[in-house]
């Protein structure tokens, strides 16, 4: 299996030596070194403030090391831009790190990703003087959503009820929070804007593969690596795996038994070990099924009798985990759905504020407040129906790019049209999982800050549709066709 997954390293594109710089890209790293400096010496100085009468040495070498090495890295993300994606993934996979601040968990991953996201915006003002984005039909809702959350941010504390009690973190938990959806959305848009070869999708899918084994291994063997494989990771290997093996032509047996050997471990994890867990499993259940429908209806019709079959077979153990779903999530479900309405219904212009709910919650019912466990009620009830709206617009604008981009590749065989697959296939797992977990945005007293390491799995490779539909349909002559499914 191991051998098989190595083979995608090759995919990863080696740096090239970097061109010569203009002025205006001088320019821009003139202040962009600028305001390095300066966050260093802002953050130096608590670093430098003794804990308990003794000095954090870790954090004080790590303030020392970080000029110089802050100033290299900058120079090359500021470059190679496409690499500042895949910095962030491997960070939020195999580098699940980060510090507490006000009570929250602050993970490196999203610290990178504002870094990037900023370094981009900077390059946008300074060097090419004008906001432009590539087009697609994922722009509006994702610039409208942006937009709603900083309106809300600030309208929720205006507006907010007299007799809310209102804890001192709530500035940093709702600021914290405002960062994690744009910083969400943002991914997709660096990987929509920065990559414009396939060799930078294979790249990402051969990071993710390499987390899911060795996410396998830590699960089964050692108990002990730092591989973050929570939220959808599973359904995105899962996804990843199953499409390569129906749709892509060009992989060796051994490749296939290895992609189909990681599908099946996750498999096991999902379904054996976690089916009485039920947002663990769906997703991943709704994206096979996808894949084999858009692969051959025989082949869903064969799974199905067969998962019917199992059923009949188990009923008794079918039943026992239904109704311990049941017990244990669905009624509460419902119950804090209804809590969170009486709140929502009276602030449906732009809610209650990123991370607002819950001092509602501990005003007015402290005995009784329960998490949504719902992204669509978290996103109407933070934002309001206007940034609902964006964020339904979204999954239907990125789905139906998703389904069209499938039938188009149909039959080519190659990679391509694999990860098309799998990219349509998660985000419908993507949408059904909104309605059982804050998976695609955390909420800040439930999955926390710390969520966004594996909610942005998601935005990352849902964002491969635009990707493989812009670069394919360049696609002019069979030269191209044959890098493509290289």
């Amino acid at each position: 299996m191991l051998r098989a997954l190595l083979t995608f390293w090759k995919f990863i594109p080696e740096i090239p030596a970097p061109p010569p710089l203009s002025s205006t890209a001088l320019r821009y790293l003139r202040v962009g070194g600028a305001a390095l400096v300066l966050l260093f010496t802002a953050l130096l100085g608590p670093l430098l403030v003794k804990t308990q009468d003794s000095l954090n040495a870790t954090l004080l070498v790590t303030a020392v090391l970080a000029l110089p090495i802050g100033l290299v890295g900058f120079r090359i993300v500021t470059q190679f831009r496409s690499i500042n994606v895949l910095l962030v993934l491997i960070t939020c996979i195999f580098i699940p790190i980060g510090f507490q601040a006000r009570g929250s968990y602050v993970v490196l991953s999203l610290i990178l990703a504002a870094l990037f996201l900023g370094l981009w915006l900077l390059r946008m003002l300074v060097v090419e003087r004008r906001f432009h984005f590539v087009p697609g039909p994922h722009n509006w809702p994702i610039l409208g959503f942006s937009l709603v959350v900083i309106i809300s941010t600030v309208w929720s504390n205006i507006f907010r009820d007299v007799i809310i009690i209102v804890p001192t973190s709530l500035v940093f938990v709702q600021g914290a929070s405002a960062m994690v959806m744009l910083c969400l959305v943002g991914l997709y848009l660096m990987v929509d804007n920065y990559f414009s070869e396939i060799k930078w999708l294979k790249a990402m899918v051969a990071i993710l593969l390499a987390g899911g084994f060795f996410g396998l291994v830590n699960e089964f063997v050692v108990q002990t690596l730092p591989v973050q494989t929570r939220g959808t990771f599973t359904m995105w290997v899962m996804a990843c795996t199953y499409s390569l093996v129906l749709f892509h032509k060009g992989l060796s047996w051994p490749q296939r038994l290895g992609m189909f050997a990681l599908m099946v471990g996750w498999a096991y994890w999902s379904f054996g070990l976690r089916i009485t867990w039920l947002a663990s499993w769906l997703p991943a259940l709704v994206a096979l099924l996808t894949l084999s429908f858009m692969r051959s209806r025989k082949l869903l019709a064969g799974l199905i009798l067969a998962a019917l079959i199992w059923a009949v077979v188990n009923w008794s153990y079918v039943e026992q985990t239904i109704n311990a779903e049941t017990d244990e999530s669905g009624h509460t479900r419902l119950e804090a759905w209804y809590m969170n309405w009486t709140v929502t219904s009276e602030h449906l212009l732009f809610g209650t504020g990123p991370g607002g709910y819950a001092v509602y919650y501990m005003t007015y019912f402290p005995t009784n407040a329960m998490a949504t466990h719902n992204n669509y009620i978290d996103v109407i009830s933070q934002l309001g129906l206007p940034g609902f709206i964006f964020y339904v617009w979204f999954f239907i604008a990125v789905a139906w790019q998703g389904f069209r981009l499938c039938r188009r590749l149909k039959g080519r065989g190659d990679f391509a049209e694999a990860l098309a697959n799998a990219a349509f296939a998660g985000t419908l797992g993507c949408i059904v999982i909104n309605a059982f977990g804050d998976w695609l945005i955390p909420f800040a007293y439930t999955q926390g800050i710390a969520g966004f390491d594996y909610a942005a799995y998601n935005w990352l490779l849902m964002a491969c549709i635009p990707v493989l539909d812009r670069i394919t349909r360049t696609e002019t002559h069979p030269t191209a066709l044959a890098h493509a499914a290289a």
